[in-house]
């Protein structure tokens, strides 16, 4: 492999505890949407489900402490209020997590106006953890949902009312669901402006203990992209206790148990729960041509197979990039969409554009801009884990983040450069485990690339095991494998 193309300054590991994550997308992902998002997401409720009235529902203040492995990391404070109009909500959610042997705060607001049916009028959402702050609002204008991403407008077409999670127990509950019964409502996250799937099943009555107190619930079993979750309803109506993915919990409770008794330090570093222990180890994997892994408990819709990866008869195969694969024949393909800027991609914003013209000035080749980017992120960019929602634009502003951060930043310089990029997700190989990990693949001459900016290396080496392609909404697609995932190392070679 050319010097150019081999393009590994420094030691391999240069990240803090040798390990990045999909810091943004797994934990808004699983510790909001599977666990707080149950009640403060966005629901499409279907349209023969019986509207409610508002002298049905009665105000509502709960206090809850999260929970992991029974020790208390945060809390999450919700507020229903009745109207003239209909209701108002109000949810607010703290968590201390332990991050790559990291403390990280990450606050959670959720606003919401419904009509007096629960269908959405209007909704604020905001996540700040360190520098990075996510804010998302807007609204429902005749058949669009206006959103605004960090100052940035984008309307969806909807088909059907958009309502908020406070309405969506009185919804199922008044489907008049029986032990044994299932209902399937779409969530949509405005974080990913992707909608997705939830199935609740009642699984009938149970009774649990909480501050003490022994309350007879109905527990309900949440199936969401094929992770599980448990909740318990009391007898009117309130969720007092839910457990999800990671060892996480929630409990009812009053607020000033909630507001104190917070660990300084969580103990679980929650990328160490999530990762996936391989049958042996690989030794030197910055140097191997070609890796085969035998892989299980995925779902059949991971984009294993195409370009440098290989799947057949439950045997994937990565094989290291060269640089005759710069100039491999592969037709015209329309790479049109990996130039376009996203709602988190922002490549044609001015500052964007100004930095992507100083790093790339006086290249000669799409490789030159390629080395050049790499150069420039690996210089620039502090390495340090982060938990937010990540943006080309923030990241810049910030200069810090950690895989998640590089990719969405690198994409939108190389797409403001003219060179087609994109963001491939899945795991990666460091210290005797494989982490869930964020890069991106640049199309030079005529091949699509990998480029890891945050370990950089590139291309990147054959231990970066590629699940999804995308963005946000298809990195979403990595939840319904954690704690599934085994991996068993068939073979390798330099």
């Amino acid at each position: 492999m050319s010097a150019a193309m081999n393009h590994e300054r420094g030691p391999r590991h240069t990240i803090i505890k040798n390990r990045f994550s999909l810091a943004a997308t797994l934990f808004f992902g699983l510790l909001f949407m599977i666990l707080i998002g149950f009640r403060t997401g966005v629901w499409n409720r279907e349209k023969r489900a019986p509207a409610l009235t508002a002298t049905e529902i009665t105000a509502k203040d709960t206090w809850m402490s999260i929970l992991q492995r029974n020790r208390k990391i945060g809390y999450t404070h919700r507020m229903l209020t009745p109207s003239e109009t209909g209701f108002s909500l109000t949810e607010v959610t703290y968590m201390k997590l332990n991050v790559m042997g990291m403390a990280q705060e990450i606050f959670v607001e959720t606003g919401g106006s419904l009509d007096k049916s629960f269908a959405l009028s209007s909704f604020n959402f905001s996540l700040k953890s360190g520098l990075f702050q996510f804010i998302a609002y807007g609204g429902v204008k005749e058949k669009n949902l206006i959103i605004y991403i960090n100052g940035k407008r984008t309307v969806i077409p909807i088909d059907e009312a958009i309502h908020l999670s406070a309405g969506m127990v009185e919804a199922v509950w008044g489907k008049g669901l029986k032990p044994g019964d299932s209902k399937t409502i779409d969530i949509f996250d405005p974080s990913t402006l992707s909608k997705r799937p939830v199935t609740i099943t009642v699984a009938g009555k149970e009774t649990v203990k909480i501050m003490g107190e022994k309350i007879p619930s109905t527990k309900l079993l949440i199936d969401f992209m094929g992770t599980q979750q448990s909740a318990w309803m009391d007898d009117m109506g309130e969720i007092v206790k839910e457990e999800g993915l990671l060892s996480l919990s929630l409990e009812r409770t009053d607020k000033e148990k909630a507001l104190s008794g917070i660990s300084d330090k969580p103990m679980d570093d929650v990328i160490d729960l999530a990762s996936v222990k391989p049958d042996k180890a690989i030794k030197r994997p910055e140097n191997l041509k070609k890796l085969i892994v035998k892989i299980g408990g995925l779902k059949t819709s991971m984009d294993l197979d195409g370009g440098r990866q290989t799947y057949r008869d439950g045997l994937l195969t990565i094989t290291r990039e060269s640089p005759t694969d710069l100039n491999a024949a592969s037709g015209h393909p329309d790479l049109s969409a990996y130039l376009r800027p996203e709602p988190f991609i922002q490549s044609d914003h001015p500052e964007i554009v100004t930095i992507a013209r100083k790093i790339t000035d006086g290249s000669q080749t799409d490789l030159d801009k390629a080395l050049k980017i790499l150069e420039w992120m690996n210089q620039t960019i502090e390495k340090r884990p982060v938990v937010s929602i990540p943006d080309a634009l923030t990241t810049l502003q910030n200069k810090t983040g950690d895989c998640n951060e590089h990719a969405v930043l690198a994409a939108a310089i190389a797409r403001a450069a003219q060179l087609p990029a994109d963001i491939e997700s899945g795991v990666v190989y460091m210290k005797g485990g494989f982490f869930y990990h964020a890069w991106n693949r640049l199309y030079i001459g005529n091949a699509w690339v990998t480029f890891d900016a945050a370990l950089n290396q590139f291309p990147a080496d054959v231990t970066h095991i590629r699940l999804v392609q995308g963005g946000l909404e298809k990195q979403m697609d990595l939840i319904s494998v954690i704690g599934k995932m085994t991996l068993s190392i068939m073979g390798d070679g330099e």
